[in-house]
C-alpha cells in the first residue's frame, strides 16, 4: 500500500506471519522483524514518523 504525503487512508493492520523476514519500510527494517523491532522503532522516532512518541 502506498501513502501519499498529505493524504489519509483508513486501513486494517495484520501481523506478519512465518519467519517475519522484512525488507524495506523506509529503511527501518532489513531482516528479522522481531530481532530488529526496538531499533526500527528508534529509527522511526528519529525520522519523525507520526505516532512514535
Amino acid at each position: 500500500m502506498r501513502f501519499e504525503p498529505g493524504r489519509t487512508k483508513e486501513i486494517e493492520l495484520t501481523e506478519f506471519a512465518g519467519k517475519k523476514i522484512v525488507y524495506g519500510f523506509s529503511g527501518l527494517v532489513n531482516g528479522n522483524l522481531e530481532e530488529q523491532q526496538k531499533a526500527a522503532f528508534q529509527k522511526a522516532t528519529e525520522k519523525g514518523f507520526k505516532g512514535m512518541t
